[in-house]
């Protein structure tokens, strides 16, 4: 009997074969497009090489200052609250201050052509937070962050275009904006969607006099206005509660000790998700339920479209249907030949939209996430996750064959003679 309903399917695709391409590609490219979203979202949002704790990270960008006088002001991080608040904290793992997103010129001696490169200052903490692959070389030590040591670590691919070789560019020197350091190690490129780690050359925030300042400073903001943000490693993701409460605990503590000045941070300790989409914590369920509801329009907007085709389709099997029926077919059998057909169908567009994902992070990679300013991208195929494809096409699925099974089974209902003569 399958067998039967095989042949008639693929007899019934050579007559209409406008319809059933519709249909197979309408699945494909409905997997296809999920699949790209979610994996762009898992670039941003999961636990990859070098970000692998995403999931316990929390972030401090900015600190409300507000002076006794009645003067207010936000400011991003000094090194002075880092060492008086933030590295007193018991709670977290690690504790990382940056500086992020200056760009340099890059360049070396006896090469006349210089490169543009992004530049992040860093503490000697922040190596051990994330997990860079090294190619050659090591990153700067405490001792050499607390000396202001000028050393850098620059990317591999920063490392060929200059020396050559990663290898050959440890050691050597490098001109930043046409002061001299030395390049003490050298790293695989970060894509700029590692928000948190994303640069091509990174140095010690110790060389800049300003970060570098461990006191408190004359004027205003007393002495906690900076250009630092801090990273927040909790043990596990479990600790961040606790974590937001000791972090209140020290603004108190600050806040007790100098009555010139009153601090508050500027919206809360944000998590990975909230710092890479930039909204507060507390409206986290809100963005999420968006992100579902605009994947479901985007599976919905062609089942809708699917089923206006189907049915006009199956109006025109009609008569088919209603000479089955004389000759003794049943209504279920008539309904369970029609899902037959489009679950063929459907895992035909399947098998297609799976080929087009995996063609689409291959060829398309530079359009699909933000190269690097060498042009390095870091799509994977690692990230086509066999759970969202599987997820994914049972969603099609489901609504191929509601929009096929309804109309089947109205039209299997219909007055047998009605059906012939139409």
């Amino acid at each position: 009997m399958y067998k039967h309903y095989f042949k008639q399917m693929l007899q019934l695709f050579k007559e209409n074969k406008l319809i059933s391409c519709i249909s197979i590609l309408g699945t494909a490219l409905s997997i296809c497009m999920i699949m790209v979203i979610v994996i762009i979202y898992q670039m941003k949002t999961e636990n990859i090489a070098p970000e692998t704790n995403r999931d316990r990270m929390l972030y401090i960008n900015t600190i409300c200052v507000e002076e006794e006088d009645g003067g207010e002001g936000i400011s991003r991080l000094s090194r002075y609250l880092m060492l008086e608040g933030f590295d007193k904290l018991q709670l977290p793992e690690r504790i990382a201050a940056v500086s992020r997103g200056d760009e340099t010129i890059m360049s070396i001696q006896g090469k006349k052509k210089a490169e543009k490169g992004v530049l992040m200052h860093t503490d000697a903490s922040f190596w051990k937070m994330f997990d860079f692959t090294f190619i050659a070389g090591s990153a700067y030590t405490e001792e050499e962050f607390e000396s202001g040591v000028k050393c850098v670590v620059i990317d591999e691919a920063y490392a060929r275009t200059l020396y050559g070789s990663a290898e050959m560019a440890v050691g050597k020197r490098i001109d930043l904006d046409y002061e001299a350091y030395t390049v003490k190690g050298v790293v695989k490129p970060v894509n700029p969607f590692f928000h948190a780690t994303y640069a091509n050359v990174w140095r010690s925030y110790t060389i800049d006099s300003e970060a570098a300042n461990r006191t408190v400073t004359a004027g205003r903001g007393g002495g906690y206005y900076g250009i630092l943000h801090s990273y927040i490693l909790a043990a596990s993701s479990s600790d961040i509660p606790a974590i937001r409460i000791e972090l209140q605990q020290m603004l108190d503590r600050l806040n007790a000790n100098n009555k010139k000045v009153k601090l508050s941070f500027n919206g809360d300790a944000v998590n990975h998700l909230a710092q890479t989409f930039r909204f507060n914590t507390r409206d986290l369920s809100t963005f999420m339920l968006r992100c579902y509801l605009i994947i479901m329009l985007l599976l919905l907007v062609p089942a809708i479209n699917l089923t206006g085709l189907t049915f006009s389709y199956m109006q025109k099997r009609k008569s088919e249907m209603g000479v089955r029926r004389a000759f003794g077919a049943t209504k279920l059998q008539l309904l369970k030949q029609v899902l037959i057909e489009n679950v063929v169908y459907s895992l035909i567009g399947g098998v297609i939209g799976l080929l087009l994902a995996y063609f689409s992070i291959l060829f398309f990679d530079e359009l699909l996430l933000k190269p690097t300013m060498q042009g390095v991208t870091m799509m994977s195929l690692d990230l086509l996750h066999p759970l969202v494809f599987v997820y994914t096409f049972l969603f099609c699925l489901i609504l191929n064959c509601l929009s096929a099974g309804i109309p089947a089974w109205r039209v299997s209902r219909a007055n047998i003679v009605s059906s012939i003569n139409h």
